[in-house]
């Protein structure tokens, strides 16, 4: 078996929840006792990933108290998911390897779903593998959006959607592998 690359870890946190409708952050919301954000930790645990950044947000404090062993990166303006990665370049400055982006609202993500996301990941030498979808209501998803060949093209959340976009019913779950120094350039392209 060959040297296995390294591999750091982001949990994006930040997001308000407006949804929820409740002054707790989002992903300190309980589901059977434990916090979301636990829920996602727990899946993690067995990657060992170094370094684990956790990017807060809105009552960041709070959140970060659920993150002790991870390195606490806090984005100053919600201004979403890319944003939210740039500001954790911070403590990944000098990594070199794979990093797993996972949003902390995805409580449900299983240690195999990362498994086989890294596994693809690394099998096809991409410089970016997501997880994808397909359900039959994609209401408030953001629905993906392929070429001819079946390639991923784009990611289009459900506000920006043309009734056209909102009948696909293919979304992006959230969690990601990215080849690092693929990611930290094509964020400096990102509007």
């Amino acid at each position: 078996m060959g040297k296995m690359k390294k591999t750091a870890c982001v949990i994006l946190t930040a997001g308000l929840g407006t949804r929820m409708k409740s002054s707790l952050p989002k992903v300190l919301h309980r589901i059977s006792g434990k916090t979301m954000i636990e829920y996602v930790l727990d899946s993690i645990s067995p990657f060992r990933f170094k370094p684990t950044v956790v990017v807060v947000g809105y009552k960041g404090d709070e959140v970060a108290r659920f993150a002790k062993t991870s390195r606490i990166v806090k984005q100053k303006k919600m201004l979403g998911s890319a944003n939210a990665v740039m500001n954790a370049g911070s403590a990944l400055r000098n990594f070199r390897g794979d990093i797993v982006v996972v949003y902390s609202d995805t409580p449900l993500i299983r240690q195999e779903t990362i498994r086989q996301l890294l596994a693809r990941h690394r099998n096809t030498g991409a410089a970016c593998t997501l997880l994808t979808a397909k359900l039959k209501d994609p209401t408030g998803y953001g629905r993906i959006l392929r070429d001819d060949r079946d390639n991923i093209v784009r990611i289009i959340e459900e506000n920006d959607a043309s009734l056209y976009d909102r009948v696909i019913n293919e979304i992006n779950v959230g969690a990601y592998c990215f080849e690092s120094k693929s990611l930290f350039e094509g964020l400096k392209k990102v509007r």
